[in-house]
């Protein structure tokens, strides 16, 4: 089982994709993947898919819930979507291309911090190929600023591969 989120969302399960539909619930599972394994708030998720909510806003979001975890069951995935009184947590590990992404990025600059940029740089590679596009989010200011923050990660990244990069070519000179 794979989700990716860095880019078009994408479900997979042994025997293949696994169809997410709907707008809201692919941006609700985008969500959990990124904060994953943080737990995410109700209030946090009406607030990310809604300007100005309806009245059935909590209602509704139990229901693209309840759609997410068929599909998830669909991939292989049953019991990975928790929920709570507070609210929700996706529980997939290095199963989740974001979760990957943070593992790959503290690895680099362990390794960068370290003294070797060579590993570091192939570190910061890995986790820069993760990106494929912009994640599926709403649009809402919550979700905005979401996206600005995704936006200062991926930049923050780009710029310490290079700097690693550029750091090991001097080694190599």
């Amino acid at each position: 089982m794979r989700l990716d989120v860095l880019g078009p969302m994408i479900l997979n399960g042994a025997a293949g994709e696994v169809v997410v539909t709907g707008v809201k619930t692919r941006q609700i599972l985008t969500v959990l993947a990124l904060s994953s394994p943080t737990q995410v708030t109700l209030e946090r998720l009406i607030d990310l898919l809604w300007v100005d909510p309806p009245a059935s806003a909590a209602k509704t979001v139990q229901a693209h819930v309840s759609r997410l975890r068929r599909a998830l069951a669909d991939a292989d995935a049953s019991g990975s979507l928790v929920s709570s009184r507070a609210g929700y947590r996706l529980d997939l590990g290095d199963r989740v291309d974001a979760y990957v992404l943070a593992q790959l990025t503290r690895q680099a600059v362990a390794a960068r911090d370290g003294g070797d940029p060579r590993v570091a740089a192939n570190l910061f590679g890995q986790a820069r190929a993760l990106w494929r596009g912009e994640p599926e989010l709403p649009e809402t200011p919550a979700a905005d600023a979401l996206r600005r923050s995704l936006h200062d990660q991926r930049l923050e990244l780009e710029n310490a591969h290079l700097g690693a990069l550029a750091a090991a070519e001097l080694l190599d000179e």
